[in-house]
């Protein structure tokens, strides 16, 4: 064999396996960037202490399209930064499906002005914004703020907090998991729990 056909033979071997993908009896190989999802039934409880704008999370399997999520956060400290647009401490639980405008939950989030204030606010994933529709407001402190988010519906999810409970109007989606983030602080969850809803 010749130089020239040597060469050509190790190239078409080459571009032979680079344009392979490996594949599962399902499909196409999952991609590095799936979600991992916390093992054992819970409830959970996380611990993040996030540099400003930066953020965790963590996602829960979903028994169900009917699904109740309860639990305690609390914002121990905020680590807000006038170059991150004002935005402090943010504890959200979610419940998302394939997209970001699928994320549909609670928040709640330390913000300029308000810098000694904690807002309640529920996304509803319309109008391709993750901003939040926010509905009570507490003092900043480190006690724990109980929580529920109901999926009751595919058109509904109901938000309680410490008593005050919204139902909105949702964009319609399939949810694939509950995410819980904390960002820009030290925020806690405890006793997170994610039940078919009854």
């Amino acid at each position: 064999m010749n130089e020239r056909a040597l060469v050509l033979t190790v190239a078409v071997v080459l571009l032979a396996g680079c344009g392979s993908t490996p594949r599962t009896a399902s499909g196409p190989a999952a991609p590095d960037n799936a979600y991992r999802f916390e093992t054992g039934p819970g409830p959970y409880s996380f611990d993040f202490d996030v540099e400003t704008g930066r953020y965790r999370e963590r996602n829960l399997h979903v028994p169900s399209d009917r699904i109740t999520v309860t639990g305690i956060i609390q914002i121990v400290t905020s680590k807000a930064d006038a170059n991150w647009g004002g935005w402090g401490a943010l504890a959200a639980v979610e419940l998302a499906g394939a997209t970001e405008h699928d994320n549909v939950g609670f928040v709640a989030f330390v913000t300029f002005p308000d810098m000694d204030k904690i807002q309640l606010g529920v996304r509803n994933g319309f109008g391709g914004t993750r901003e939040p529709r926010v509905f009570a407001s507490l003092p900043l402190s480190e006690k724990g703020i109980p929580f529920e988010v109901k999926k009751v519906d595919a058109d509904h999810v109901t938000v309680s907090v410490l008593g005050i409970g919204r139902t909105v109007s949702v964009h319609r989606f399939e949810m694939t998991r509950v995410r819980v983030v904390g960002s820009s602080g030290h925020v806690r969850f405890s006793d997170v729990a994610v039940n078919a809803a009854q």
